[in-house]
């Protein structure tokens, strides 16, 4: 399974075009973006990309492996956000009966 930050620069490169504006936007080195294009790649086993003298571009497995790449990243990014709303509600309830607010509240009733 592609990492979630290989899955992020997949759409970065998308969205740029380029290996060069990839690797400015996400303040990393070309080859080591270069690198992840060609592990995705592998770890897809299609090629993504089509290849020239003037670089790469998308082929049409890149383009719907961008396409899906940009649900997985919404999925996880609303999974984790769930997760710590989750907690900080759960945190902020054990807090109040710690403090016994709770238990003042609930009598009060």
């Amino acid at each position: 399974m592609p990492d979630i930050d290989h899955l992020r620069q997949l759409v970065a490169f998308a969205d740029k075009g380029t290996l060069s504006g990839t690797a400015r936007e996400l303040h990393m080195s070309q080859p080591a973006v270069s690198r992840t294009m060609q592990r995705l790649e592998t770890e897809f086993k299609v090629d993504l990309f089509d290849r020239s003298n003037n670089g790469i571009a998308l082929n049409d497995n890149g383009h719907l492996a961008v396409t899906l790449a940009r649900h997985v990243i919404e999925q996880y990014d609303s999974m984790l956000a769930s997760v710590r709303q989750f907690d900080a509600r759960h945190r902020s309830c054990h807090r109040r009966m710690r403090s016994g607010a709770y238990a003042r509240h609930t009598a009060d009733d």
